[in-house]
């Protein structure tokens, strides 16, 4: 059984490590400066759920998409880190 817990333990940090690496804030802070320096004085007011997806450009478009897709992986990726480690604690 200590074998099942490390091994649990082990996944739980390797998903930690990488779901903490997905939903870094750099990226977001990136985004708001991009956006910030396109002419827009209040960067958080253009980010909004109003933007229209039509009027957004491909490439950025292309970029929310992946950064979506980041955000969703980060968090399951937190939550199978939960899943392990409390796995592990059972295990043990």
């Amino acid at each position: 059984m200590v074998v099942v817990s490390a091994v649990a333990f082990a996944a739980a940090l390797l998903s930690f490590y990488f779901g903490a690496r997905a939903l870094r804030t750099r990226r977001a802070i990136q985004h708001l400066t991009r956006r910030a320096g396109r002419g827009g004085s209040d960067a958080l007011a253009r980010l909004g759920p109003a933007d229209d997806p039509d009027r957004i450009p491909e490439s950025d478009a292309a970029e929310r998409r992946r950064d979506d897709v980041s955000i969703e992986r980060g968090f399951v990726l937190l939550a199978l880190c939960a899943v392990c480690a409390l796995l592990g604690v059972l295990a043990l």
